[in-house]
């Protein structure tokens, strides 16, 4: 069923832009991590609206690097226009909303009575920023590639 709808060429072509998105989304994200840590993790304590610039700064970059390995250079430019806008606005949303979880959760403690106490550990709070931005950006982007790729027959 699912050969009578796609070809044995597109899905070679679908593993390896998994593949490569998640590769290049995980080392783009990665290394603008490294490159804004002390901003990031300064971040993670404060809330005011210039703390969300280092997230930001990791969303976009994962971000390029899933819309990297889902790049179509057949699209009109509409369309790339789109792709980009799409592409990069999951990536950056998904990272924001993913570091606002991960940083408000909150753990009982018998310190202040029966009042919950938030918690911020830096490790899971920065793989679960990065893995947000792999995620919706190979998501989006797969997403996106499949359907031109079947509706309008571009690989």
């Amino acid at each position: 069923m699912l050969l009578r709808i796609m070809s044995l060429d597109l899905l070679v072509i679908l593993t390896f832009r998994v593949f490569g998105g998640i590769f290049l989304a995980v080392v783009f994200a990665f290394m603008s991590w490294l490159l804004t840590r002390p901003q990031f993790e300064q971040a993670m304590l404060d809330s005011d609206l210039l703390s969300l610039v280092p997230v930001l700064i990791v969303g976009i970059s994962g971000g390029l690097g899933a819309m990297l390995a889902w790049w179509n250079a057949d699209h009109a430019r509409t369309i790339k226009f789109v792709y980009v806008a799409v592409t990069l606005g999951a990536a950056m949303l998904s990272t924001w909303v993913t570091f606002q979880y991960a940083r408000s959760i909150t753990h009982p403690t018998f310190l202040t009575g029966i009042g919950m106490v938030r918690v911020i550990y830096p490790k899971d709070v920065v793989i679960a920023s990065i893995s947000a931005v792999v995620i919706s950006g190979n998501v989006v982007g797969g997403v996106f590639y499949l359907y031109r790729a079947l509706r309008h027959r571009e690989v």
